[in-house]
């Protein structure tokens, strides 16, 4: 008995020492398991660069399960987050990362991470989310998927990744969200990707993937987002596709496709969002898209579409925001169940060949705000009824066969805002018109439209283009036509003397009243130094050239033939640098033809049939009588030279006194008025200055170091936040003349508030302005993403992807042809630090007419141009200077480098040697553009010789920046062969030779 109870206390001892074995073991590697993580993220840390201090707080000396990003599972130790979004990080990411094996979420986005993922994550077999989105990683996309079981979400968008998606995907069955757009994969969507049964969303735009789209995609039950667009995939969509009935969004544009829109699409029930445009569809529109109840916008425009709508279609779509079916073939009337779509906003059934009358159900739709029905053959009225229970905004009609009048409640919202109905056979009135109070754009032209000259009431009329129609009587012009950029009433039956009050449009930038009945002499038109086109042709107005068109320095078109001007051609339009197209003739113009450059090489036909013109290009003065005219006796002559010129003298001498009279007049009662304001402007001054001043200390903390966000030649910029909860970016800097002189005080206090006016969405508005304690100090409104120069050269900069890019291109050029256009503002400062990105990384011009505040206005020139952005013709105060530093900001876009080398060479000389040496654009553009999708190389194309010819050494070669607008907005806007003809069209029009045509096809 004590033999047993010994043997069971000896076993039991060998089972107490067996488990305390164990547990200092399982101990010791739970140990050195967490101190290894501890190791781990210290080996990551040394390869990654922090400028904004967000790992100051890793050291040994803390846990590192309190270190900032970290997350570790209770009690053991093991690290199971990572979570370092948003924090400038640089550098790369260690191998060492597949050492956490418990890491479960690891979110590196939104920094400048670059280099390749490393294989070496995928050790980490709990993972269940990686997020290394917005970074610069390049490399492929780790192969061994298949060892990441758990994964569920895998977003790896805007990178520069390439390759093809890994087969292994498709062992994925947890995966609900897989984003990879926004890189360089240029492989095949795998097949395997049907496999992955519980994925929901599946991004892959805006890559250069090719081949089809695997019909096992079908399989995915519960994909609810489908994003292909901006790819180059080919073949048929396969008809699989319906098969994903829980898919909401399907965004397919852009791409390579052929064949039909699959029947099979109708089976998508929960469709909220179909964009398929630029595919290159074929067929008609299945009729079974009517079934999908649900949908809210479908997008089937620049296909190749073709044959009737179906019967009924629209009929079951009481979702349907937006419905856009343009630059397709499609043919017949439209359904009348298209009246159905009650929610209906916008509508485009443009370039089709839809004929017919438009259904007057269309006109009911009480949504409606934008209808584009142009380049159709459409028919008969406009719906009565349109824009009467709508808020229609925009309606677009032109180019087709509509007749009658304008629907009698048109402007009934009070928001129309453009309005084109031009080449039609429209008739009657524009009475229904004179009301809209919110119309930017009106177009009748080549119409039957009678009557006489509206008298609008919209304070934002920019474009009026009445030419070509029945109208008549005697052209007044009204108070509210301020704003009027474009005023074409060419081809009409006006009558009489044309009108004085053209002082009233004071931004005019096109005048065109030719073939019609104006006499008499030509009033002042002095005031539009802004024109760029101006004729006057076939008229009968008798009187001499101006002086003052010499002053139109942005004139392009002068025509002024066919009417009775007199006198000598002012030799002062050899000032004209800009003007392109000139016409003289059918005048009685008399004297030599001027020998200025202007009018080298200029045809005869374009001076003809004057009364007594000589010179080159026409005869020599004194060899024979000018083409045209009959031969007089040396009497007669002198008798009708001596009789002219009397009655001119007298003509002229009574135009000179009541022109001087009405100025003195004018500039008396200025001046009265000025003085008044002055004087209330001098006291309310005094009274607020102090007041801000102290709201900006305070706001500033007493202009603080900590908050300065840059410097510049001007002084300080701080970052202030002000007592209302507004952020502004006060800018600080020293005035030369005495702080406390009252006349400059107010000096400048005038000219900002004139700034202050300055409206648009890519200007930088000044909020305020004031001179105080030596100082001159400016609130602007704050840019969160500071200067396009930071995101371009900055190493920690955001990554601009081309789409990015363009919309910076686009906003930048608005925002200067809007100074210059609207407000004849030279910028004289234009780089891409003054070009500043919005929250949405919308481009703002900043320091816009910050020289001439600073500085002395009367001295102002440009010799304060940064270098590289310096026109050739330097310190000369030009629009045309601005444009050539919009250049380089072109090129600063497109490749990514400074506008000065290290070396001293400029960006326009390098890229324009570059082309010299027959490099390729792919060699000359930033790495992260060599590599996208077709239709983007074609853009980049465009931009690229608008750049060129924006820095051409020329300033009259130089094209306006109305122009670059115009020219960036269709780069986008049209199809290819468009674009191709319009960019070809601006340039050939300026006798611009860039480029050969092997590069167009680049």
């Amino acid at each position: 008995m004590g033999l047993l109870r010994t043997s069971r206390e000896r076993c039991n001892s060998v089972l107490i020492c067996s488990l305390v074995s164990l547990l200092l073991v399982a101990t010791r590697f739970v140990a050195a398991q967490t101190s290894d993580d501890g190791s781990v993220l210290l080996e990551l840390r040394s390869n990654l660069t922090d400028p904004l201090g967000s790992l100051r707080g890793w050291t040994r000396s803390t846990s590192y399960c309190s270190w900032q990003g970290i997350r570790c599972r209770n009690g053991t130790g093991t690290v199971t987050g990572i979570s370092l979004s948003g924090r400038s990080l640089q550098g790369v990411i260690s191998p060492a990362i597949g050492r956490l094996l418990g890491l479960q979420a690891l979110d590196l986005s939104r920094n400048s991470i670059s280099g390749f993922i490393p294989s070496e994550v995928t050790s980490c077999t709990q993972l269940t989310d990686i997020n290394l989105s917005q970074n610069s990683l390049t490399g492929t996309i780790p192969q061994r998927l298949d060892l990441l079981p758990n994964l569920t979400s895998l977003r790896l968008f805007m990178n520069r990744l390439q390759g093809s998606i890994p087969a292994s995907i498709g062992s994925l069955r947890l995966l609900t969200r897989l984003r990879v757009d926004d890189n360089e994969l240029d492989g095949f969507i795998p097949s395997e990707i049907g496999n992955c049964s519980s994925l929901t969303f599946f991004q892959v735009y805006n890559n250069r993937l090719r081949g089809g789209v695997p019909a096992t995609i079908g399989r995915l039950q519960r994909l609810t987002h489908l994003a292909l667009y901006n790819n180059s995939l080919s073949g048929p969509l396969p008809r699989e596709l319906g098969g994903c009935i829980a898919l909401k969004r399907l965004t397919i544009n852009r791409n390579l496709f052929q064949g039909q829109i699959p029947s099979e699409l109708g089976r998508l029930v929960n469709l909220n969002e179909f964009q398929a445009s630029s595919c290159n569809f074929t067929g008609s529109l299945p009729v079974e898209l009517g079934s999908l109840f649900s949908l809210s916008s479908l997008d089937v425009s620049r296909n190749r579409l073709s044959g009737e709508l179906p019967l009924g279609l629209g009929s079951t779509w009481r979702q349907m925001l937006s419905l856009n079916l343009s630059s397709n073939n499609i043919t017949g009337s439209v359904p009348d169940s298209f009246g159905a779509m009650v929610t209906l906003d916008a509508l485009d059934l443009s370039l089709n060949s839809f004929t017919g009358e438009l259904p007057l159900r269309i006109g009911l739709l009480s949504n409606l705000s934008v209808l584009s029905l142009s380049g159709n053959q459409f028919q008969g009225p406009l719906p009565p009824a349109l824009g009467m229970t709508s808020d229609l905004r925009v309606l677009n009609a032109s180019n087709n066969r509509f007749s009658g009048g304008l629907p009698p409640r048109l402007c009934s919202s009070g928001n129309l805002s453009l309005l084109d109905l031009s080449n039609n056979r429209i008739e009657g009135t524009l009475l229904t018109v004179e009301n809209c109070s919110s119309l930017q754009t009106l177009v009748v032209s080549n119409n039957f439209i009678s009557g006489s000259f509206p008298q609008f009431q919209s304070l934002r009329l920019e474009v009026l283009d009445l030419s070509m129609n029945q109208m008549g009587g005697q052209l007044s012009l009204s108070n509210e036509l301020e704003h009027l950029k474009s005023l074409l009433l060419g081809s009409n039956r006006f009558s009489g003397p044309m009108p004085n009050d053209f002082y009233r449009l004071p931004v005019l930038e096109a005048l065109n009243v030719s073939r019609n009945l104006f006499q008499g002499s030509l009033p002042t038109l002095l005031s539009l130094t802004g024109l760029h086109t101006l004729d006057l042709s076939h008229n009968n107005i008798s009187d001499t050239i101006p002086d003052y068109f010499s002053t139109f320095t942005s004139l392009t078109v002068l025509d002024i033939s066919s009417n009775s001007f007199s006198g000598p051609i002012p030799s002062s339009l050899g000032e004209l640098r800009s003007l392109d197209q000139f016409n003289f003739s059918n005048n009685q113009l008399s004297g030599e033809i001027p020998q200025i450059t202007l009018f080298t090489g200029a045809s005869p036909s374009v001076f003809m049939n004057n009364l007594n013109l000589c010179g080159p290009p026409l005869a020599s003065c004194g060899s024979q009588p000018p083409a045209g005219t009959s031969p007089a006796t040396p009497r007669s002559r002198r008798r009708r030279s001596a009789g002219r010129t009397v009655g001119l003298v007298f003509l002229v001498l009574g135009g000179v006194f009541l022109a001087a009279t009405a100025i003195f007049l004018l500039c008396a009662y200025r001046a009265l008025k000025r003085k008044k304001s002055t004087v209330m402007q001098e006291n309310k001054f005094a009274d607020r200055v102090p007041t801000l001043y102290t709201e900006i200390e305070k706001a500033t903390e007493g202009f603080s170091d900590g908050n300065v966000i840059g410097t510049g030649p001007y002084g300080s910029v701080f970052r202030g936040i002000f007592a209302w909860e507004k952020i502004l970016a006060v800018k600080v800097g020293r005035t030369e003349q005495d702080a406390d002189d009252t006349k400059n005080t107010y000096y400048y206090t005038s000219a900002a508030r004139k700034l202050n006016r300055i409206r648009h969405p890519n200007v930088v508005k000044l909020e305020d302005f004031l001179v105080y304690k030596g100082a001159k100090i400016f609130l602007y409104e704050y840019m969160p993403n500071k200067s396009l120069a930071e995101a371009l050269h900055r190493p920690s900069g955001p990554k601009l992807h081309w789409n990015t890019r363009y919309k910076i291109a686009v906003g930048a050029a608005q925002g200067l042809s809007y100074l210059h256009h609207q407000y004849s503002i030279v910028h004289c400062d234009i780089k891409s630090n003054n070009v500043l990105l919005d929250s949405a990384f919308g481009a703002r011009i900043a320091d816009v007419g910050l020289a001439k505040l600073i500085g002395d206005s009367r001295n102002l020139s440009c010799l304060n141009r940064s270098f590289g952005y310096t026109a050739p013709e330097a310190a000369k105060v030009s629009q045309k200077a601005d444009v050539y530093s919009f250049g380089v900001v072109l090129l600063e876009l497109l490749t990514g480098k400074r506008p000065m080398m290290e070396d001293g060479t400029s960006l326009v000389s390098w890229v324009r040697n570059s082309i010299a040496d027959d490099q390729p654009l792919s060699d000359i553009v930033d790495p992260i553009l060599r590599n996208v999708n077709g239709p983007f190389q074609e853009e980049i194309s465009s931009v690229f010789k608008i750049a060129l010819i924006s820095t051409d050494p020329s300033p009259a070669r130089r094209p306006s920046m109305k122009d670059i607008v115009e020219v960036l907005s269709r780069i986008r806007r049209e199809p290819g062969a468009a674009k191709l003809r319009s960019l070809r069209s601006f340039i050939h029009s300026r006798s611009f030779v860039l480029l050969s045509t092997r590069d167009d096809d680049q």
